[in-house]
């Protein structure tokens, strides 16, 4: 090579050098917002730390699970909107009733961070049982963590934590009146024992404590749902002796003896076993928690997404139990044992309350469309929530989409013994109604 292509081609390798360094200079850096990723951190703390509680409480069912979850995630998402963290709602201030002073906070530096962190304390101290210790060492971890990436003073984590707990507290007032803990946080052991009736429903246990939480109220409104009472809306239950009996004695087949592989699924999606396990409802915020923790979302989405999961499965748990008092379908163990024989028992105990429709199959169902809303129609997932459960069969299951998980879960109850074919189906279904109407309303107010 010549002197002369030697110098043409240095000059365009110094060139392009120089292009390279300028590009790295003058492009804008993906800039990583440790507040945000300090949000995200704090909310699923939280929801680990009440993941573990309600699978040691004894005294845990899906009734109180919607409760608690709803009033967690409607509490946070609703300081987020009126601390401006999220797009403020219309009027805060008067939707809530909170007094002059609730949202001070606007005249000086907020750390939102550091209101959530005392609000979700908040929460868990006037909610739940057994939480001192545990509660006390997450929440000054993640004190530690805000005083660190946002350095605020003192002054300013105070106030910021004032406001927080005067919206927490406005806010308790409106979802969930103390009155309606009462019963829960001072029931015994044998209160429990006495009332459960050995056909699956019945007396004080059910009737009373287990409905009152919920009030049958609807938290959108009960209008939304009014082909629900329609006693023509599932128009299977008015079901014929003889299709009744082919219904018992497919429970029958199906159950006993299980297959390994439906012995798995049956025990995998159980979640009835009280002071070991979170409950039905809870289930689908550990796998909201995994997708959440996989997928690293942002804050915003982070708490929208368990805030529509909340509000789902509130829903559904209320619209499940007004129909399961309607119809008081008795478990199939019931029919099998008066029927065909006297000496058959499901794979599980049943619940104790009416078998129509299916709990597990109606949370499943609203929470996947909830999920599949965010996260696509072919949503691959492997399922961790009991991996290294020694009590029953627990280890992670994988699956192509989230449909298929809710499919998976419905279907376990037939295996356990403890629903007909029609119970689940009916829960399937008043699960994905529930879940199509919340999703309408929400895409209508994201749209104004």
């Amino acid at each position: 090579m010549n002197w002369t292509l030697r110098k043409t081609a240095l000059r365009l390798i110094a060139v392009t050098a120089g292009l390279v360094v300028l590009y790295i200079f003058i492009t804008p850096k993906k800039t990583v917002n440790k507040s945000d990723a300090l949000n995200t951190e704090i909310l699923q703390e939280y929801h680990k730390l009440y993941l573990k509680l309600e699978s040691s409480d004894y005294y845990a069912s899906p009734v109180f699970s919607s409760v608690n979850l709803f009033v967690l995630n409607s509490v946070s998402k609703k300081i987020a909107e009126c601390f401006e963290v999220l797009p403020t709602v219309e009027d805060c201030k008067n939707d809530f009733e909170l007094n002059s002073n609730a949202l001070e906070s606007h005249s000086f530096p907020f750390a939102y961070n550091a209101a959530l962190n005392e609000t979700l304390k908040l929460i868990f101290q006037n909610r739940l049982k057994n939480t001192d210790k545990e509660l006390q060492s997450i929440h000054e971890r993640l004190l530690k963590k805000i005083k660190s990436y946002d350095n605020p003073d003192k002054a300013t984590i105070e106030k910021s934590e004032e406001a927080g707990k005067r919206v927490a507290n406005a806010l308790f007032k409106k979802l969930m009146p103390e009155k309606y803990y009462k019963d829960y946080m001072g029931i015994t052991k044998d209160s429990v024992y006495i009332a459960n009736s050995c056909n699956g429903y019945g007396n004080y246990f059910t009737e009373n404590w287990v409905r009152s939480p919920l009030k049958y109220e609807s938290y959108i409104g009960n209008h939304f749902y009014d082909d629900l009472y329609k006693m023509d809306y599932f128009d299977d239950i008015s079901i014929t002796e003889s299709e009744k009996y082919r219904e018992a004695t497919e429970v029958m087949a199906l159950s006993n003896p299980l297959s390994k592989e439906n012995k798995w699924i049956a025990e995998f999606w159980s979640d009835d076993h009280p002071g070991v396990t979170f409950t039905p409802v809870t289930r689908w915020f550990s796998i909201l928690y995994q997708i959440i923790d996989k997928e690293q979302l942002p804050f915003e989405k982070t708490l929208e997404c368990y805030y529509l999961l909340s509000l789902g499965v509130y829903e559904t748990t209320v619209q499940t139990w007004i129909l399961k008092y309607r119809f008081l379908e008795e478990r199939p163990s019931v029919y099998i044992k008066r029927n065909i024989s006297k000496y058959w028992e499901p794979f599980h105990p049943n619940p104790h309350f009416p078998s129509y429709p299916s709990g597990h199959s109606a949370f499943g169902a609203c929470a996947y469309k909830i999920l599949e809303h965010y996260f696509g129609s072919n949503y691959a997932f492997t399922d961790h929530s009991h991996k290294g459960q020694k009590a029953f069969m627990g280890e992670p299951r994988s699956f192509n989409s989230l449909e298929e998980m809710a499919i998976e879960n419905a279907n376990s109850r037939l295996y356990l013994g403890v629903h007909y074919r029609k119970d689940c189906e009916a829960g399937f279904k008043l699960g994905v109604t529930v879940a199509d109407k919340i999703l309408s309303i929400y895409k209508n107010k994201a749209a104004t």
